[in-house]
């Protein structure tokens, strides 16, 4: 399997964390079904060859081929097509709305086929870049695109004030309350939660705990040998039973039991690296 994580040109990493290519064949060992761990921010997938498969009530059900992702609030099973060529643009929490508009609140699942979403316009791109082998070339149709997203950006008292808690938020890594984002921001809570809940499609307090728990993760796939009560201190929690719950919620295991299993599969479809 060939994953490799692209860079943003300078200007767009306001709204752009990578780009991420996925590329694999039948003859490869392709990573089996495994949990998609919710990852920070929203996305736009590109399949360009066999698409990836979403476990909904029972069964499998196929992405579109171009599709926006929504925040995630907790984890999925995923099943990737076995003949991989899948382009991934991970953006920044409230960049989908920022860029295009759209609310995520507008999404009837986690996901939404981007050609019903926008139209024509991502119709045109995707077959630009289905057009192309090279990636450079595909990659180069994306940034021309996503230039001229950001070129059309009004700028907003409300998408400054979600951007500015955000940025906190992550800077904290998650151990900060919405009475304490109210106080350095200088605005009353219940538009800040009016504010954050229609960018960025959940509400603050989820996605506090959503990047407290996304450090927590990383942590335990870098370090496995981290003892489980530094992690209980250090991300300000009073007992280490409402930490495991709390993680349980998100992940639907124990870290115990995550930190068992092979984590490889997991990390390949959540596109950790």
């Amino acid at each position: 399997m060939f994953f490799k994580s692209y860079e943003p040109s300078v200007p767009l990493q306001l709204f752009i964390d990578e780009y991420i290519i996925i590329y694999s064949d039948e003859n490869n060992d392709d990573p089996a079904t495994d949990k998609f761990i919710p990852r920070l921010g929203e996305a736009m997938l590109f399949h360009f060859r066999d698409v990836s498969q979403i476990l909904k009530d029972g069964r499998f059900v196929p992405f579109p081929r171009v599709f926006f992702l929504r925040q995630q609030k907790g984890y999925d099973y995923i099943e990737p097509g076995q003949n991989s060529d899948i382009l991934i643009v991970r953006f920044k929490p409230g960049a989908i709305f920022q860029l295009f508009n759209i609310s995520p609140l507008e999404f009837s699942f986690e996901y939404k086929d981007a050609s019903l979403a926008y139209g024509n316009e991502v119709n045109i791109l995707y077959e630009l870049m289905a057009e192309e082998a090279n990636i450079d070339n595909r990659i180069h149709h994306l940034e021309s695109f996503f230039t001229g997203k950001r070129s059309s950006i009004i700028p907003s008292v409300k998408t400054e004030t979600v951007t500015k808690a955000v940025d906190l938020i992550m800077k904290r890594n998650g151990c900060i309350t919405v009475s304490e984002l109210t106080s350095l921001l200088s605005v009353e809570e219940r538009s800040l939660r009016r504010y954050f809940h229609y960018q960025v499609g959940i509400s603050v307090k989820l996605f506090i705990r959503l990047v407290k728990f996304n450090n927590i993760i990383l942590e335990l796939i870098k370090n496995p040998t981290t003892e489980m009560m530094d992690i209980v201190t250090k991300f300000g929690y009073f007992d280490q039973t409402h930490f495991i719950n709390d993680f349980k919620d998100i992940y639907g295991e124990t870290p115990f039991s995550f930190l068992k299993r092979d984590k490889q599969n997991a990390q390949i479809i959540s596109a950790i690296q």
